[in-house]
Parts: C-alpha cells; sequence; structure tokens
C-alpha cells in the first residue's frame, strides 16, 4: 500500500470510471507495514472519503496470502498501477482468469506478449479509465500456451521452485 502502488491513480480512475458504470466496485488490498505505508493509508483513506466513494470502494491493509488469493478470484479485474513490478500478483490474477490492467511501463514475457487479457499502454489516468472499462466488459480469453506459463509462476509453484532451488544449491550458497 506503498506510494509507489500509484493507487491514488487507480482510485482517481475508479472514480472516472463510476460515471460510466456506477454498479462496479474496486477492493484494494496490501501490506501496511512500515511508516510511509501507513502515511499512504491515511492519504488514500483521505482521497476516498473526499472523493465520496467510501461505499463503492474497499480497502483490505495486511490480507493473508489466503484471503488475497480470495479476493483476486472473486474480482473481475486485476489492476497492478505501479510502474513494475515483479509480476507474481499480476500472473497470479491472470491464471485465475481475471482480465489485468496494468501501466505502459509494464514488461511481461513474449509467452504473454499477444495477450487478450492484458490491457497495457496505461500513462494517465485517462488511459486507466479506458482499460478498465475495457478490462471489466470483457470475458477472459482462455489459451492453454498462456496457461501453462503462468502455472510455474503461482504463489505456491514460485515458492517451491525457490525452495527447490535452495535445496538444490546448499553447499554453494553456504561456501
Amino acid at each position: 500500500l506503498g506510494p509507489e502502488k500509484n493507487l491514488d491513480l487507480v482510485i482517481f480512475s475508479f472514480v472516472e470510471a463510476l460515471k460510466i458504470d456506477s454498479d462496479l466496485k474496486l477492493t484494494i488490498t496490501g501490506r501496511n507495514d512500515s511508516s510511509s505505508t501507513s502515511e499512504c493509508v491515511l492519504y488514500l483513506k483521505f482521497l476516498i472519503e473526499g472523493l465520496g466513494c467510501g461505499d463503492r470502494i474497499r480497502l483490505i491493509e495486511n490480507p493473508s496470502d489466503e484471503n488475497l488469493i480470495t479476493e483476486i478470484g472473486t474480482s473481475n479485474v486485476m489492476i497492478c498501477a505501479q510502474n513494475c513490478d515483479f509480476n507474481l500478483t499480476v500472473y497470479e490474477g491472470l491464471y485465475l482468469g481475471k482480465q489485468v490492467v496494468v501501466p505502459a511501463t509494464y514488461d511481461f514475457p513474449v509467452q504473454l506478449a499477444d495477450s487478450k487479457n492484458i490491457h497495457n499502454g496505461n500513462i494517465q489516468r485517462e488511459d486507466f479509465t479506458s482499460s478498465l472499462m475495457k478490462a471489466s466488459n470483457s470475458t477472459y480469453t482462455y489459451d492453454e500456451n498462456e496457461r501453462e506459463f503462468l502455472s510455474a509462476f503461482t504463489y505456491d509453484n514460485y515458492a517451491k521452485s525457490i525452495s527447490d532451488f535452495i535445496t538444490q544449491n546448499i553447499s554453494q550458497l553456504r561456501g
């Protein structure tokens, strides 16, 4: 929930999208475990209240991994406004069959370059609003190759791959 996540951009874009579809709801989830994120959370709450959209936006701080997966699983669209990331949560969203909205600076591997489930190229609030509306009105396009690629990057598989790597390389890591 830190400032680098650009959640104010998401909120402003969402408020614009509400003018087009008043049935939309937004859930923001993330970690609030430092002074900078605490300040940002206070700002986000102030923004939500000031824009009068508290009945449409829910803020979940410090969700468990299980709760995070549940939230992604029950959503229609996943939005990530951070300029760059490890992609793990975005991959999980795609794996769970969600449309994903990301900024223009997001870099995806070639296996996902042509995905019909990724709405990128977003720079300004208007871009995010447009992509949010497009994504919320799109149906997930199932692609077997994309799904196979993404399966290696789910939270469980990612954690297992790190564990396997450490186990296989423990002697080199120690010495």
